[in-house]
């Protein structure tokens, strides 16, 4: 009898152990914009590829005349399930990306490059890391910062 307590506590621990991986494997976020407006921004989010609403944190980070520099957003939910909103509030001059992190700690990223009208060029999800160093890749570019 211990032995099959022993294999339940096991199993039961490794399911713990499996079970945020595989949900943390499903979150992601895309950022879309500008809007007409030429100001407002989108953030879509899924969970395994259906619109949900996460907790965001999502910076501006740039690069103007040479110093580098982190803006943070302020994202609002919209009434539509799985998307948010935020306006730009980073200057027209300089290189700029976007970083939103999809909750608190160790969670994916999604790091949004900008071109320099500020339309959204290319993103992706990062797994590791808090997406720092990807905009970095971005910000400095094949030229150097």
């Amino acid at each position: 009898m211990s032995q099959m307590i022993r294999r339940l506590v096991t199993s039961l621990a490794l399911t713990a152990l499996v079970a945020p991986a595989a949900l943390a494997g499903g979150a992601s976020a895309r950022v879309e914009g500008p809007a007409k407006d030429g100001k407002s921004y989108v953030v879509r989010t899924y969970m395994c590829s259906n619109p949900a609403s996460l907790k965001l944190n999502a910076w501006a980070e740039g690069v103007v005349n040479g110093k580098r520099t982190t803006l943070p957003l302020a994202i609002h939910k919209t009434r539509e399930k799985g998307v948010f909103e935020f306006q730009r509030n980073w200057p027209a001059d300089g290189k700029w990306s976007i970083r939103v992190a999809l909750g608190q700690g160790r969670t994916p990223v999604t790091v949004a490059a900008l071109g320099q009208d500020g339309a959204v060029t290319t993103q992706r999800l990062v797994w590791e890391g808090d997406g720092k160093h990807e905009c970095d890749a971005i910000l400095c570019g094949d030229d150097g910062c």
